[in-house]
């Protein structure tokens, strides 16, 4: 089969609004990146102010403000972590072991392990990586193996990794294993920050087919607190797991479809309290059909939503997203939504203040070259479709499948789109700006609507004195993506009428029209959650 060239690239595209209002991407570049990828498995905004890209063929870093590459990293399907101050992670299956990396902020390796050490039986071999997560102190890393039975032929297995954050030294190994199952795949791991670790997938238990599995891991130690394998609603149906996200209190939320014997699907969320105690769960099946949840996501209002893809012919396939109380598992919404190409369905999601958004694909089928990419925001509250947007299918298909929401206004999303052979073609990439974005005045760094002489010495006291500031974005007074001395010199030349006035937003509320990712906290001259 002949192969094209792989590229990473962010398109000149917009979302459509209802109201027939565009917008416009910030940039759009052309990458040139791996000979060979096909799958796009994460993409997330760091604290240096670069998009980072997860491909089957490596990772590459992209300036926010300009889109200009900043580097490239080859690697064999590499999974990301972020650490919650923004620190990158990397980890992949190369040579038949784990390595794992710390990045610095030009992509620079802080530190790489390579081990072959899972606690698994000898004679194991590492197959994946299921998923990765970190949390201020480690990085945790969920693989999944496969091992010689008794009869001879391979059993999937699986194990939990932890590695120092700080200097990548292994600190255990958990293999973890249902009681009566024959056969393990992980799925997901997260890292709530409660000094635990939650890892779920799929175990088969003999004469229960496939039933979702849960593991409790102390961080510390990599004890295995507790286990969990639960069924479908009927007692004999196929659980498959969609995803995890944190719960207060230090609990989890999960997301599995339910495959009866009506060959019927639905939906299935769990709350799960900290000891592994089951509070509620709530079965969803949309009138489009059985229903394949694909992402979870809590939000900061209470809720847990999640999406995905709902119809049983192929052609026909409805996107799909619901909304629960995180408190009972009440259903609060669902909404549903189909391209003019007949099939749609979510791959994933990410929350901003004020909309949920979902990205994947729409098209003429659910098969992989009649894909169009689609992104859709929906509202957090009532499930209104907000915007759109759906790319082309043709010469052939394409589809997101990550995605992610920064507090400045951005949203990115990255996919596959196939060439002319299948598994031939480009990874893109899309970033969208102003969504959801708080208002601020630029320069008004104490946050009282004015602007005079104590923002300057706001600045300073944050600078050398241990002051803070809720809105840094409001501080960098000369627009250049960083707060330093520069900034009340600025403003103090202005305020004594020796100096340009500060760019916008200025005199007035209004959003950053310059991303550069500083955090806008909160702003309480501009009390708007959002811009208009």
């Amino acid at each position: 089969m002949k192969s094209a060239r792989w590229l990473a690239f962010a398109l000149s595209v917009c979302f459509l609004g209802e109201d027939g209002e565009t917008r416009e991407a910030l940039w759009h570049q052309t990458y040139p990146f791996a000979p060979d990828a096909s799958f796009a498995s994460d993409v997330a905004f760091t604290a240096g102010g670069q998009i980072v890209l997860a491909a089957d063929g490596g990772v590459i870093g992209i300036a926010v403000r300009t889109g200009v590459t900043a580097w490239m990293r080859p690697g064999a399907s590499p999974r990301l972590a972020l650490s919650p101050d923004g620190t990158i992670f990397t980890v992949e299956i190369r040579g038949g072991a784990v390595a794992a990396a710390r990045l610095g902020a030009g992509g620079n390796t802080v530190w790489e392990v390579l081990t072959r050490d899972t606690g698994l039986p000898a004679g194991a071999r590492l197959d994946s990586i299921g998923g990765a997560a970190a949390d201020a102190r480690g990085l945790f890393v969920l693989v999944n193996a496969t091992r010689p039975s008794l009869g001879g032929g391979p059993l999937s297995t699986l194990a939990c990794l932890a590695f120092d954050a700080d200097t990548g030294r292994p600190r255990w190994t958990a293999p973890l294993a249902i009681p009566g199952a024959s056969s393990h795949f992980g799925a997901c791991v997260m890292a709530p920050g409660e000094g635990r670790v939650f890892a779920a997938g799929r175990a088969y238990v003999f004469g229960q087919n496939f039933n979702t599995m849960v593991f409790c891991i102390a961080a510390d130690a990599g004890t295995v607190l507790w286990r969990d394998s639960f069924d479908g609603f009927g007692g004999d149906d196929e659980i498959v797991p969609g995803g995890l996200a944190p719960a207060p209190g230090g609990g989890l939320y999960t997301l599995a479809a339910s495959a009866g014997i009506d060959a019927g699907a639905e939906t299935r969320i769990d709350r799960l309290d900290a000891g592994g105690k089951r509070l509620w769960a709530t079965r969803f099946r949309s009138p489009d059909g059985p229903t394949a949840p694909a992402a979870l996501r809590h939000a900061d209002n209470g809720r847990v939503y999640a999406a995905g893809a709902a119809g049983a012919a192929r052609s026909g396939k409805h996107l799909f997203a619901i909304a629960c109380d995180g408190r009972d598992g009440r259903i609060a919404w669902s909404a549903s939504w189909r391209g003019d190409g007949g099939s749609s369905g979510a791959a994933a999601l990410a929350v901003g203040p004020r909309s949920l958004f979902a990205v994947g694909w729409a098209g003429s089928c659910d098969f992989l070259t009649c894909m169009a990419p689609a992104c859709l925001s929906f509202d957090l509250e009532t499930g209104a479709l907000g915007e759109t947007y759906v790319g082309e299918s043709l010469p052939a298909g394409g589809r997101f499948s990550a995605a992610a929401f920064h507090r400045d206004g951005l949203f990115a999303a990255a996919g596959v789109r196939y060439g002319a052979h299948l598994f031939t073609g480009s990874l893109e990439a899309l970033l969208f700006t102003e969504l959801d974005q708080r208002c601020f005045i630029r320069a008004d760094a104490n946050s009282d609507g004015r602007i005079n002489l104590a923002d300057a010495s706001a600045v300073l006291a944050y600078l050398f004195g241990g002051g803070e500031l809720t809105c840094l974005d409001a501080a960098d007074v000369d627009d250049d993506g960083h707060v330093n001395l520069t900034d009340p010199i600025r403003l103090l030349l202005y305020l004594f009428s020796v100096g340009r006035q500060p760019p916008p937003p200025f005199p007035v509320c209004g959003p950053d029209a310059t991303h550069d990712l500083l955090p806008c906290a909160a702003a309480p001259a501009c009390p708007s959650p959002g811009c208009p």
